[in-house]
């Protein structure tokens, strides 16, 4: 590793707020990690360097790229079937196998997680050996990504999805207290987020190390927003990035397929059981909540008052100040 990784003790109100209301039996501490001080799980620090910085990247892979509840398990299903086909897969098929996911290794204690549940075995066994082409999801900052990602001796197609700060901490909220075990309020979390000590946090920072590379790697931002506004418009840019055109009928029924409401049915349904299973087995289950949950885009008033919501907005206009970066 050419950056310092720093456990993550408790000199801060926000540290002790992180280590008090987030840790569980297969996450039991956290890490900082280089100058931007990004927050994983303390696990990084045995397994990032084979498991991710190593892996063994494809040109003909498809990286999806964002920070989590963002709209990445959204855009995962679109994407594979886009790459694989409209109509080859079957909407039972095991989702969990599925949606290749690059992040295993290094947020769970996987040697604890495996004993009650291995299907993680199977998933981490399932992104090795399937074939090509692979849809790869991670929510890891570029700097993390694997490094013949980042030194270009592989050149894989990613899509980056952007989602508004206010949504993505609400919604990350929700699923940290389905399976995450977050005790603490809706305030708490909002200051652990403006703060970065959140896992993947900072989350601007996580988001800009992709915008700034937006020149030199075959890049698409998808605006999570645009995805609400127009699917069948946004599954036609996104086929012909991936040099993969869809004729009319087809964005036409992908776009059914991956409506909200199916979303919800389909995809949500499968991986909602999965999340409570495992929230149950490890007591880190606080509150009931669906993995595709409202889908909303600026949903964020239901919770957030318009105190806090002005807050996020001048971080947000601060933090994006001159990049060009929007959501």
């Amino acid at each position: 590793m050419d950056f310092k990784v720093k456990i993550i003790e408790n000199e801060t109100e926000e540290d002790r707020m992180l280590n008090s209301l987030l840790t569980s039996p297969v996450r039991e501490k956290f890490v900082e990690i280089g100058e931007e001080k990004f927050v994983l799980p303390i696990y990084f620090t045995e397994n990032w360097e084979s498991d991710v910085n190593k892996f063994e990247v494809l040109d003909d892979d498809v990286f999806l790229l964002g920070h989590p509840k963002t709209g990445t398990t959204w855009l995962h299903e679109i994407v594979d079937l886009i790459v694989h086909g409209v109509h080859t897969k079957d909407i039972n098929t095991d989702r969990m196998r599925r949606q290749l996911f690059l992040d295993f290794p290094i947020i769970f204690n996987l040697e604890v997680a495996s004993q009650h549940f291995p299907f993680f075995n199977i998933m981490m066994k399932a992104l090795h050996e399937e074939k090509s082409p692979r849809c790869i999801r991670t929510h890891l900052p570029w700097c993390l990504l694997p490094e013949q990602i980042r030194n270009g001796t592989r050149s894989p197609k990613m899509i980056c999805v952007l989602r508004n700060p206010k949504d993505t901490c609400v919604s990350f909220y929700h699923y940290n207290r389905l399976m995450g075990g977050f005790t603490g309020t809706f305030e708490e979390f909002s200051r652990l987020f403006l703060a970065g000590r959140l896992h993947y946090g900072p989350f601007l920072k996580n988001i800009k190390t992709h915008w700034e590379k937006r020149n030199e790697h075959k890049i698409l931002f998808v605006k999570y927003s645009d995805l609400k506004k127009d699917l069948p418009g946004m599954i036609n840019k996104m086929a012909t990035f991936l040099e993969k055109p869809l004729s009319e009928s087809e964005v036409q029924a992908l776009a059914e397929h991956a409506s909200v409401d199916n979303m919800k049915k389909n995809v949500g349904k499968q991986t909602t059981e999965q999340v409570l299973k495992f929230a149950k087995t490890f007591d880190t289950f606080v509150a009931h909540s669906d993995f595709v949950r409202a889908g909303k885009e600026g949903g964020y008033d239901s919770i957030m008052s318009e105190e806090l919501a002005q807050k996020f907005d001048k971080f947000t206009e601060k933090e994006l100040e001159g990049t060009g970066l929007s959501f």
